[in-house]
Formats: C-alpha cells, structure tokens, sequence
C-alpha cells in the first residue's frame, strides 16, 4: 500500500478521497460474550442455502494459512472448484478476505492461492481476485479502490490506553500500522522481554490476532497518535483475570470502537462483519463463511452457512460446522450433501471441550498447589522466627 497524498489514499494507482467515506458511527460489538446457537439441523433447508451461496468469505490466520504461513490443506482445490463452477455456469461468485492483519499480508496469501491455482490446475480459471477487509475491519477495499478507511483517532487511543494502563500497568499494547507492527511497552518490562513474551503468545495461539512478527519500540503516546497512523490495536495482557477486566471495561466505556476479546484483545474502527455487508450487500443468507476466532463469530452467525476450525470452543459452538480443514468443507459443499460432515463437526466439537477441561483442570491444580507451596513457606518461616527467638 502507498501511504497518504493530499487526504487521499492510492491502491493499484487509484485514488479515493478519503474525506468522502466517513463512517456512521459504529455501536460497540462485545462477540466473546455472544450467546447463540445457529446451527442449521434440517439436511434439506441445508442444501437450500448451499445452492443459493453466491458470496464466499474467509479469514485469513488459522483458517487459509497455518502458523508457519502455509495454506491449509484444501483451501486451493475448494476456491479452484467456485472459480470453475462460475465458469462452467457462467456465473460470478463474490470473495472476500477478512483479517485483523495488513493488506500486504491479505495480498500476499492472495498471491499464494493464485500461484498454486496454477501450478496444480495450470491456470485453467479466472484469476482469484477477492476484496478485502484489514486490520479488523478498520480498512476496506472493493475492487482495488478504498471504500472505507478508519483509524484510532487521538480522543479514542487516549481512553483506551489509561483504562488499559489504571487496569494493567504491565500490559504490552501492539499497534497495527501502515509500515507493520510496533508497540508500546510497559516501562517495567525491558525491550527485549516485551518481544519474548509477545512471541510467546503468538505461538501459543497459532498467531491469533493476525500476525506473526514485531517491529521496533515506538515510544510514548503522544507521538503515536501525532501520527494518526494506527489502524487497530492488540492489547495482551498475561493476566487472564485482569485481560477480562479490561475487556470489560473497554466494551462498557468506549463508544466508537469495537472491542473483540480472546487471548488478545483486539480493538478496531470497524468489524468484518461490517466490511462484508458494505462489499457485497446486507443480504447474507447466500453468504458462506469461514473462520476460527472470536472477531469472526458475528460473521458466522449471520451467514447463511458458516465453518469454523481450530480448537475455541465458543467459535465452533457458533458456526454451523466444526471442521478439521477445507477438504471437508470441498466436499460438504460440492456434494450438497452434509450429513455426514454433521457427525464429524460433532466429533471436532466434542474434542475442543475435552482439551479445553483439561487444560482449565490443570490451570486449577497449578493454581491449588501454588496456594499450599505458599501456605508451607509460611509456616517454614514462621517456625525459622520461633527457633531464632
């Protein structure tokens, strides 16, 4: 992406005024605590919205590309396949990419899922040219031209950083910007453990969030927000207690923004959800969508089929289908038939809630035995002032 001429903004060599997309102003989506069961039982209402799909949505980290940056097995052959039923029918399907990460980043799995298109179909289609939706919603663009962009502005970042810092003094704030990620440490914590900690956690949830990589320190706020360069924040907090605090607080008291918690919590000037809608019409029921965080479930609840992958268990409770990879999703689709992926999305599910208890069990036992290891200093100590005396 090019950076700002004159309040104007250029893709591809085309301009758009961007004094001419001011927003309505966005009411505050909290979809960690979305409560709703969608899911479509009936087999033949099913192969009614399958033959009626027209638009087809996707995220980008976790579900067409893996942690290490690969693209998930059977996401070529399922675009393939849409891209040659349009041309076989004569027929134009929509795409788009959603992602809380960069437009360089969407580009670049665009390009991915073209080059493979060609080598194992020798190119025998038309090229894939979704539109796409960035940094979680803030930034859109519909047939390379801008059509929405907005950014944290000063009155905004200033709210959200004191209830962050008042909660969380050591929590670590990243900045979606034009030229990367940055962020801001806490001034507790050295540079280069900001950057371990950081990484840690992407590794640990397979790059939720959108990225993968960290740029340099960027300093205070004020500088920051001069800038007015930040498309959407991530706010991690290594505290899970106060990360919900925060959470809280953040969706209560700041209007104009969206607020999507998981272990990051990710703040934007827009939703996908939003970013759909204004790209390919509010009409979703013809709408098939795939995704595997906690910012794609109001997606998913809309669609009028939705996937979800990966292993949280309230993203697969809200899609229609829990799936292990595109090749079920291929083969549910194409056959217009799924009766028998609703047994194996039950068998996803049924997976994710065991590994989810067990890891909240051993989060119990280690909280259990850090209590009685602190008991036992205690009383060590307390035996050790006695023998002194």
């Amino acid at each position: 992406m090019k950076g700002r001429i004159n309040n104007q903004f250029a893709i591809d060599g085309t301009h758009v005024d961007d004094r001419l997309l001011k927003p309505k102003k966005w009411a505050v989506e909290f979809a960690h605590h979305v409560e709703y069961d969608r899911r479509i039982n009936n087999q033949e209402e099913l192969r009614k919205v399958n033959k009626n799909v027209k638009k087809f949505a996707f995220d980008v980290d976790g579900t067409l590309v893996d942690d290490h940056f690969k693209l998930n097995k059977g996401v070529v052959e399922f675009i393939y396949h849409i891209l040659k039923n349009d041309e076989i029918n004569d027929t134009k399907s929509q795409f788009m990419i959603c992602t809380g990460a960069s437009y360089a980043k969407a580009n670049k799995v665009i390009k991915m899922i073209n080059e493979e298109i060609a080598e194992k179909f020798d190119g025998k289609v038309a090229e894939f040219k979704p539109d796409i939706t960035c940094y979680g919603g803030s930034l859109v663009v519909k047939d390379g031209q801008i059509i929405r962009d907005r950014r944290i502005d000063r009155n905004h970042f200033n709210e959200i950083a004191s209830i962050v810092r008042r909660i969380d003094e050591n929590a670590i704030i990243l900045l979606n910007m034009e030229d990367g990620m940055h962020f801001i440490k806490p001034k507790t914590i050295s540079k280069d453990k900001v950057k371990i900690k950081v990484l840690q956690l992407l590794q640990s949830t397979k790059g939720e969030g959108g990225f993968t990589t960290i740029g340099e320190e960027k300093g205070d706020y004020h500088w920051l927000i001069n800038k007015n360069d930040v498309y959407s924040l991530e706010i991690l907090s290594l505290s899970s207690t106060k990360n919900k605090q925060i959470t809280k607080e953040l969706s209560e008291l700041v209007v104009g923004v969206t607020i999507s918690a998981g272990t990051t919590i990710q703040v934007s000037n827009g939703s996908k959800l939003k970013a759909i809608k204004s790209c390919m019409g509010k009409d979703t029921s013809n709408l098939l969508y795939v995704g595997d965080g906690y910012n794609d479930i109001p997606a998913m609840q809309e669609a009028g089929i939705s996937f979800a992958l990966g292993n949280k268990v309230k993203v697969l409770e809200s899609a229609d289908f829990a799936v292990e990879d595109f090749d079920d999703i291929y083969n549910a689709f194409n056959n217009n038939d799924y009766s028998l992926i609703k047994n194996k999305s039950e068998s996803v599910l049924k997976g994710a809630k065991e590994a989810e208890e067990k890891k909240r069990a051993k989060k119990e036992r280690g909280t259990i035995n850090n209590a009685i290891y602190s008991v036992k200093e205690k009383l060590h100590s307390k035996k050790d002032e006695e023998r002194e005396m």
